[in-house]
């Protein structure tokens, strides 16, 4: 018999941190007696990747190298069409389970009905494992787990938070890794087999952090120059258009993501002036931005002012404040 979950498990390189996730994984299993598939896809790393998963041989892993490298998205893709469960949860290898989350979507997943995606607040970590902050929520996660009905609110909600992909746990059966494979150019094949596990199944968030996401600096792959913003509103753009309230849901998830460039604006002016002219100019290559006042009032106050002339603006702006508040 298929078990009830499979975690698909996409690596490259991170033998180390490979380990990690699998010792979680195997604690949970056998503190809570869980049936659970551990499939691994490998993308060459030519290395003692193959090593540490035949350590684990308490957790039946299914692994699986690749002849060559095939890039991050169809490495996913492998290791999520390989999985046999009920639901996949889509783990990145550099990440880390929440305790007891295993558990959780075990007891989700034998209710009825049950929903299209699993998923939760994330709490991102150091490369050391350290926490650097609190969990990153929905915003309008209102301080309990939530459902969201099949449709446009599921959808909107799941496209904000799937910009990370460990812990976004898909029922197979609404999962479409083949339309993935139309937007692979994002390197967020998570966003299409989310969005639209939720779009058509509906979706279950759980208040409480799911998993520990590495803030890692070395990757395998590149961003664009406009941070593959043109995939990723390629993908909104395709599962919202025949849907009700589809419209709204991509005004909004557009705004959203049209205020987030200001992190990487920000980041490349603290690098220099040269690294905030490329990555604007990437930005406004992009339709969406182009057309965004807010986009533009970012990208003139980080241009001009610079992060310490923001930062002294900051500072006034509270001082003044605090004034008005006396």
């Amino acid at each position: 018999m298929s078990p009830l979950l499979s975690i698909a498990i996409a690596t490259y390189r991170r033998p180390g941190y490979l380990g990690e996730l699998l010792e979680g994984i195997r604690l949970q299993v056998e503190t809570d007696s869980l049936d659970v598939e551990v499939v691994i896809n490998d993308n060459a790393s030519g290395d003692e990747t193959g090593d540490v998963v035949r350590s684990f041989e308490s957790l039946r892993p299914s692994y699986e190298a690749n002849e060559s490298n095939l890039g991050a998205v169809e490495n996913v893709l492998r290791a999520y069409s390989r999985s046999s469960g009920d639901y996949v949860l889509l783990m990145g290898d550099d990440d880390l389970l929440e305790p007891g989350f295993l558990g959780r979507i075990i007891d989700i997943v034998k209710t009825d009905p049950r929903p299209g995606l699993i998923t939760g607040p994330v709490t991102p970590i150091t490369v050391d494992g350290e926490p650097t902050g609190g969990a990153i929520r929905f915003p309008s996660a209102g301080g309990k787990d939530r459902d969201f009905a099949a449709g446009a609110d599921a959808t909107e909600h799941t496209f904000l938070r799937a910009a990370t992909l460990s812990g976004l746990c898909i029922r197979r059966d609404v999962g479409d890794p083949d339309g993935v494979r139309r937007h692979a150019n994002s390197q967020y094949p998570q966003m299409y087999l989310a969005g639209t596990a939720a779009r058509d199944g509906g979706a279950k968030y759980l208040n409480r952090p799911v998993v520990q996401v590495r803030d890692n600096p070395i990757r395998a792959w590149t961003y664009s120059s406009n941070f593959m913003s043109s995939g990723v509103f390629a993908i909104l753009e395709e599962i919202t258009r025949d849907m009700a309230g589809g419209s709204g849901v991509r005004s909004r998830v557009t705004s959203r993501r049209v205020r987030a460039a200001y992190g990487p604006l920000y980041e490349a002016r603290s690098n220099s002036f040269g690294s905030f002219i490329r990555a604007f100019r990437g930005f406004a290559s992009v339709s969406q931005y182009k057309k965004s006042p807010a986009f533009w009032g970012m990208g003139l106050a980080l241009g001009l002012l610079g992060i310490h002339g923001i930062a002294l603006l900051r500072r006034l702006i509270r001082i003044k404040g605090a004034d008005r508040v006396q």
